[in-house]
């Protein structure tokens, strides 16, 4: 019985890992190759700002789904947009770029959202 147990564990432990996908993932400041196992889905979050003139672009792994596509919100002339995708490395592109003032902004954003 113990060993029946065993096998299952490891059964379900194999399938749940199968069903990760690669994600890049990119800190602030960095050159976004980084690639990650993600159980969710991959995202790529664009910030902009008008008064500054700064984008910066973020990509991760959101632990959970999220339906493909992107959404967008602007706030007082500032842009937010999250895209998702549940593809391999599906969120590849831009670079990362780091602006201290716009990374505020996307806070504050991100309360409005």
């Amino acid at each position: 019985m113990k060993f029946a147990a065993a096998i299952l564990l490891l059964t379900l432990i194999a399938v749940q890992s199968s069903e990760a996908i690669k994600c890049y993932q990119c800190l602030p400041g960095t050159d976004c190759k980084k690639e990650v196992d993600c159980p969710g889905s991959c995202t790529t979050t664009t910030a902009s700002t008008s008064v500054v003139g700064v984008t910066t672009t973020t990509k991760a792994c959101s632990p959970t789904p999220i339906p493909n596509g992107c959404k967008e919100n602007s706030v007082l002339g500032n842009t937010g947009k999250i895209c998702a995708c549940d593809t391999d490395l599906c969120n590849k592109g831009v670079a990362c770029h780091v602006a201290i003032p716009l990374m505020i902004v996307a806070v504050l954003l991100g309360r409005f959202m």
